[in-house]
C-alpha cells in the first residue's frame, strides 16, 4: 500500500492540475465543432453514431469529470476563499449526474397520431430486428448494436441467424449465380443508354427472383424487355403486321395460320378470331394487344396476346430482346432488327441520337439489389442516400437481406418467417388521439409558418383534451410531448409528430445549475472582498 498511495497523489495532481484540464476542455470543444460539421454533411444520426454517443466521447467527459472532481478534493481542507470554488465544482458534478441518469434511464422518442386513430406507442431510436415464426406462434426481439461501421453480428435464434448489420448502407446491383434449374432459361441484360447530354445505365431480367424489371420509361423512350424467342417474330413484321405470341412459351404465330380469322366490324375495326389451345380468342388488335372477354373487356389473365404494327409506329418504342432490339424507323418505314455481336457493341436508335450499348447479358446469373455499406449523401439539406439500415439474415439454407422499413416472408421447412427490421417500440399507459391538426402557412406561400394539434388523452379514468404547439407541451405522467411535425395520409388528411421525452435527470440538473451559479455569485464576492482588504 505504502507505494501505491504516492502514485495515486501524483496522478491525482497532474489530472486535477490546471495544464490536464485545459487539455481536455479544449479537446472537447474541438469534438463538439467537428461534430457540428459532420452533422450538416452527413446528419445527426450518422454524427450521434460517429462522435456523440461513440466510447472515446464518453472517456473524454468522464477524464471531465474526473478532472473536476479531483481539482476539488486537491484543495482540501476547506478554506474560506474556496467556497465558491468548491460549490461551482460541486455544481458541474451535479449536471453530470443528472445527465448520465437521464441517459441511462430516460426515454427520448416519437409518437405517431393518424386522424382519429387511438395509439400507445412511441418509436425509440434504438434498432431491433423482429423475427416472428409464424408457424409455432414464437416471436423474438433482437437488440441491434448503436454502431456506425458494418457489424458482424452471427447472433442466432432457433433456425434464424443474423449474420451481417450495415447500420448505413444503399442498395448497389449485383449479379447472382441462378440455380441450375433455372440456368438458360432466364435472360437478363444490362445497357447504356446515352444521347444528348446523358448517359443511362438501364438492366433488365425475366428472371423471376430479380428485382429488375422488364419495362422502362426514360422520358418519351419506352424500352420493353421480351423473350430472345420473339425476335423472329419481329423479324417477319413488315410481310405481315399482325402477330400473336404465348408469353409461357413465347410461340408466335401470324395471320397466315389456320386458326387466326380476321373480320371487320360496322365501325371499320380489324377484329381477329384466334383458336388456341383448344379455345376461342377475340381481339381488337389495332386497340389492344389482350383478348376479350364476353364483355368485351380486356382478359389481363390469359398469357396470349396480339402485336400490332399499328400500335407502336407511331411512339417512341425500343423492344429489347437480350442481343437483339427492334424498332419502327419513319425514314425506311419499316421495322428492323439490330444484333449485338459482342459485348460492348453499340447500336444507334432512330430518335434524337440515341445509342445504346450492351454491357452484359446472361442466362446464367440475374440481377438483384444487394446493400452495400455507404455515407448518408445530403442534397438541399436533405438526406437522399445512404441513410438505409440493413441486414443480412440465414434461415437453415436462405439467405435475404432485411432493409429498414420493409417486412421478408420467408418460408423454410414447413415454417414461415416474418423477419422486420424496425425501431424498438414501448407502450404507453394511456392513449392519444388527434382530434384536429391546424396549420398556418406565410402569406402567398405554402411554406408552413406555425402548427397545432389538438389531442385527446384516455387514462381508463375519463379523457381530456389538450393543445399542444410550440413552446407549449403536454405534460403527463412525467412524459412531456412537443409537437415536432406533421405528415400527410394518402386522403390528402394531416396527422401529427409529437416528440416524447423523459427526464428523470432534470431535477438534478436543474440542482447543479442552481450551485453553479450560486457558486459564481459567492466566488465573485469573495474575490471583491479580498480585493477592498
Amino acid at each position: 500500500m505504502t507505494p501505491i498511495k504516492p502514485l495515486f497523489d501524483k496522478i491525482m495532481r497532474y489530472v486535477g492540475g490546471l495544464k490536464f484540464a485545459v487539455v481536455i476542455i479544449a479537446l472537447f470543444v474541438i469534438a463538439m465543432i467537428a461534430g457540428t460539421f459532420i452533422e450538416s454533411f452527413y446528419g445527426s444520426e450518422y454524427a450521434g453514431r460517429l462522435l456523440y454517443k461513440s466510447t472515446p466521447f464518453f472517456i473524454l467527459q468522464a477524464l471531465l469529470l474526473v478532472s473536476i472532481l479531483f481539482a476539488t478534493i486537491l484543495r482540501f481542507p476547506p478554506k474560506e476563499r474556496l467556497y465558491g470554488f468548491y460549490i461551482i465544482h460541486i455544481g458541474l458534478m451535479v449536471i453530470f449526474t443528472g445527465a448520465v441518469i437521464t441517459y441511462v434511464t430516460g426515454i427520448d422518442g416519437q409518437i405517431t397520431l393518424a386522424p382519429n386513430d387511438p395509439t400507445r406507442r412511441i418509436v425509440l431510436p434504438e434498432d431491433v430486428l423482429i423475427v416472428n415464426n409464424e408457424t409455432l406462434h414464437k416471436e423474438a426481439e433482437i437488440q441491434l448494436p448503436y454502431s456506425l461501421l458494418p457489424t458482424v453480428l452471427n447472433i442466432k435464434w432457433r433456425d434464424v441467424e443474423v449474420l451481417d448489420y450495415l447500420p448505413f448502407s444503399k442498395n448497389a446491383m449485383t449479379w447472382t449465380e441462378a440455380a441450375p434449374k433455372d440456368q438458360g432459361a432466364y435472360t437478363s441484360s444490362s445497357y447504356e443508354l446515352s444521347g444528348q447530354n446523358m448517359v443511362q445505365t438501364v438492366t433488365f431480367s425475366r428472371h423471376p427472383n430479380s428485382e429488375a424489371t422488364n419495362h422502362q420509361e426514360l422520358g418519351l423512350l419506352s424500352m420493353e424487355y421480351l423473350p430472345e424467342d420473339l425476335a423472329a417474330c419481329f423479324s417477319g413484321l413488315n410481310q405481315s403486321d399482325l402477330f400473336f405470341w404465348d408469353m409461357n412459351t413465347t410461340n408466335c404465330f401470324t395471320l397466315k395460320d389456320p386458326n387466326v380469322e380476321i373480320k371487320f366490324s360496322k365501325a371499320g375495326q380489324r377484329m381477329a378470331f384466334v383458336k388456341y389451345t383448344g379455345q376461342p380468342f377475340i381481339f381488337l388488335p389495332d386497340k389492344s394487344p389482350f383478348p376479350l372477354d364476353k364483355e368485351l373487356k380486356p382478359l389481363r389473365s390469359s398469357t396470349l396476346r396480339a402485336f400490332s404494327s399499328s400500335l407502336f409506329s407511331k411512339s417512341t418504342i425500343l423492344f429489347i430482346f437480350g442481343k437483339q432490339v427492334a424498332f419502327y424507323s419513319k425514314e425506311t418505314k419499316k421495322w428492323e432488327i439490330k444484333t449485338f455481336e459482342n459485348i460492348g457493341d453499340v447500336v444507334a436508335l432512330p430518335w434524337m441520337g440515341f445509342k445504346l450499348k450492351l454491357l452484359n447479358h446472361s442466362t446464367t446469373q440475374y440481377p438483384t439489389t444487394t446493400p452495400v455499406a455507404a455515407r448518408p449523401e445530403k442534397k438541399d439539406g436533405e438526406i437522399v442516400a445512404g441513410e438505409q439500415k440493413a441486414l443480412k439474415v440465414k434461415i437453415n439454407d436462405t439467405i435475404t437481406w432485411v432493409r429498414a422499413g420493409q417486412e421478408e416472408r420467408i418460408k423454410s421447412n414447413d415454417n414461415f418467417y416474418t423477419i422486420a427490421l424496425a425501431k424498438k417500440t414501448i407502450e404507453l399507459p394511456f392513449e392519444l388521439t388527434l382530434q384536429e391538426f391546424k396549420m398556418d402557412t406565410n402569406p402567398g406561400t405554402k411554406t408552413p409558418a406555425s402548427y397545432e394539434s389538438y389531442v385527446n388523452l384516455f387514462d381508463g379514468a375519463g379523457n381530456s383534451t389538450h393543445h399542444i404547439f410550440m413552446n407549449n407541451p403536454l405534460k403527463y405522467n412525467r412524459l412531456t410531448f412537443y409537437q415536432s411535425s406533421y405528415f400527410q395520409d394518402d386522403n390528402g388528411q394531416y396527422g401529427s409528430v409529437l416528440s416524447v421525452n423523459f427526464d428523470p435527470g432534470r431535477p438534478i440538473k436543474y440542482l447543479g445549475s442552481f450551485l453553479l451559479v450560486i457558486g459564481c455569485i459567492l466566488h465573485y464576492l469573495i474575490g471583491l472582498r479580498r480585493k477592498s482588504a
